[in-house]
């Protein structure tokens, strides 16, 4: 067994475990007091929101432009069309990057895992991403 196949389990059981919980996230201009209510929210027993991961306005940008670029270099050397990214792969890529970001916001948190109801991430620029968030 290799030494990545504890660290796949554990993120497998981190991936199951954020299901349950809604997803939240405060977005909106700069210097609009975004900081202040993910503070306020965070206050809350059973609300978990910090930040900022800046995953989908930074991040997912950067990844769907690596992604076209391996699409297109693929088919120019006719690899396997079984080996394309979808965009069905690409939308499970992202969840699972924004999932294990606020995995980790929950276990830093020191709230119980069992009475977090909500968890969430404070991006301002999320504010330009809402519809993929929202489908992911």
């Amino acid at each position: 067994m290799s030494t990545f196949e504890p660290l796949f389990d554990e993120s497998l059981g981190a991936l199951r475990q954020m299901k349950r919980y809604r997803k939240l996230f405060v977005t909106g201009c700069a210097k609009s007091g975004t900081t202040w209510m993910a503070k306020s929210l965070n206050g809350h027993p059973q609300m978990v929101v910090d930040g900022e991961g800046r995953f989908a306005w930074r991040f997912f940008p950067l990844l769907d432009h690596a992604v076209s670029l391996f699409n297109l270099d693929h088919a120019k050397a006719e690899g396997s069309a079984k080996a394309v990214v979808t965009n069905e792969d690409f939308a499970m890529i992202m969840r699972v990057s924004a999932d294990r970001v606020l995995h980790r916001y929950l276990t830093a948190s020191g709230k119980s895992p069992d009475s977090v109801w909500v968890v969430g991430d404070k991006t301002p620029q999320h504010i330009l991403l809402t519809d993929i968030l929202r489908a992911i």
